[in-house]
C-alpha cells in the first residue's frame, strides 16, 4: 500500500514576511535611484580651450575643473550638509538651451543662490571638433549631444563643455522642455506675477502684458517667457526670474507636505523630463524649500560690464564674454 505523500504548508506569517522584505528592497532601490536619467560622468580632468578661439580674445578660461577646490566623487543620495551645484535647463522644440540656470543650494546656512547664464553667450565647445564645431552659442551645446550622440547625450554634453569652461561640476541636473513648465504650471493652479512695466509680444504673435497684477496659466507662462522682442537676453532672465519666484512662493506657501511631495515626484515623472534626482532628493529637497524664507533666495544676473552684444562673421547676434565672467559665475557658484 502506497503512502500518500502531503507537502506541508509554508506558514502565511513566513509568505507575509517574504512580500514585506520583497517590497522594502523594492522600495529602498525606487526611493534611491534616479527616477529619470543616471547620473553625469565625473570629470576628472578638464581639457581647457584656448581663449583665442573666441574672437573677442578677451575670455578668460579657468585652468581647474572644481566644485570648491577639488573634484570628488558625489554622494548617491542628497546630503544634508554642504554645498549642492544643480544645472537646471529649459528646452525648446529645436533641443535648445532656451534657459540656462545654474543653482546652488547651501544645506548648512539653508541658502539658495541662482544664476541665470545668456542663452546666446558665445563660448569655446569641445566634443564636436570631429565635425568641425569649436564655438558657437552656448545653448546650441545640447542639441549637438543629442543629435551626434543619441538621445540622453545633450545633458552629458553640456555639462562637459560647462565644466570646461567655468570650471564647475554638478552634483545633480533637471532637463525640462517648455511642455512640461506649461504642465507644471497648471498642476498648481497657476502664477501670480507683478509688471512694473509693460511687456509686449505682438511682434512674436503672442499678447501684450499691461503694468500691473497677471495670473499666468501654464500657456501664458510659457508665451511670457518666450518674449524676445523688443528687449534683449538680460529682460528675458529677469522675466524667468520673476516667474522662479512666483513658482517658489507658490510652492514654498503649501502646508501640504505630502501634496508637494507628490508634485514634485509626478513632475519628475513626466514625459520629456530628465534628471538624475531620485524620490528621496525629491522628499528632501521639498522639507529644505519649507524651511527656507524669501530672503535666503538670491538671484544673480551677469554684470553688464562683463559681456558685449556683437554679430559673427555669418550673422548671427551673439553675447560674446568679456575677461571676468568666468570668474564672476565660478565665485557666485562656490563661495
Amino acid at each position: 500500500m502506497e503512502k500518500k505523500i502531503t507537502q506541508k504548508k509554508v506558514p502565511f506569517w513566513i509568505i507575509g514576511f517574504a512580500v514585506l522584505l520583497i517590497l522594502f528592497f523594492v522600495f529602498r532601490f525606487i526611493w534611491s535611484q534616479p527616477l529619470l536619467g543616471k547620473k553625469l560622468p565625473m570629470v576628472t580632468e578638464t581639457t581647457v580651450a584656448n581663449s583665442s578661439v573666441i574672437s573677442s580674445g578677451e575670455t578668460a578660461v579657468p585652468t581647474k575643473t572644481t566644485h570648491g577646490d577639488t573634484v570628488n566623487e558625489p554622494e548617491s543620495d542628497t546630503a544634508d550638509t554642504g554645498d549642492l551645484l544643480v544645472l537646471a535647463l529649459g528646452i525648446d522644440n529645436n533641443a535648445q538651451a532656451d534657459a540656462i540656470t545654474f543653482v546652488r543650494i547651501n544645506l548648512d546656512e539653508r541658502k539658495v543662490t541662482i544664476l541665470s547664464i545668456p542663452r546666446d553667450l558665445y563660448v569655446p565647445i569641445i566634443g564636436f571638433e570631429n565635425h568641425g564645431i569649436v564655438e558657437g552659442r552656448i545653448n546650441a551645446i545640447y542639441g549637438y549631444g543629442e543629435y551626434y550622440g543619441g538621445n540622453g547625450k545633450g545633458i552629458e554634453a553640456f555639462a562637459s563643455n560647462v565644466a570646461n569652461y567655468f570650471g564647475l561640476q554638478f552634483d545633480h541636473y533637471l532637463v525640462v522642455h517648455m511642455n512640461n513648465v506649461e504642465r507644471l504650471i497648471d498642476r498648481i493652479g497657476g502664477i501670480d506675477v507683478y509688471l512694473e512695466k509693460p511687456v509686449d509680444g505682438r511682434a512674436q504673435g503672442m499678447e501684450y502684458y499691461a503694468a500691473g497684477y497677471h495670473h499666468l496659466d501654464g500657456k501664458h507662462t510659457v508665451d511670457f517667457l518666450r518674449i524676445r522682442f523688443p528687449d534683449d537676453d538680460h529682460q528675458r532672465i529677469l522675466r524667468r526670474n520673476m516667474i522662479i519666484k512666483s513658482i517658489m512662493k507658490k510652492l514654498m506657501g503649501s502646508r501640504n507636505i505630502t501634496g508637494l511631495v507628490a508634485i514634485a515626484v509626478d513632475a519628475l515623472r513626466e514625459k520629456g523630463i530628465q534628471t538624475d534626482f531620485s524620490v528621496k532628493d525629491a522628499y528632501s529637497l521639498v522639507l529644505f524649500a519649507k524651511s527656507l524664507s524669501s530672503e535666503n533666495v538670491s538671484f544673480v544676473s551677469l554684470p553688464s560690464d562683463l559681456y558685449h552684444s556683437t554679430v559673427t562673421n555669418d550673422g548671427a547676434s551673439v553675447i560674446m564674454p568679456r575677461e571676468g565672467l568666468v570668474d564672476f559665475v565660478r565665485e557666485a557658484m562656490t563661495r
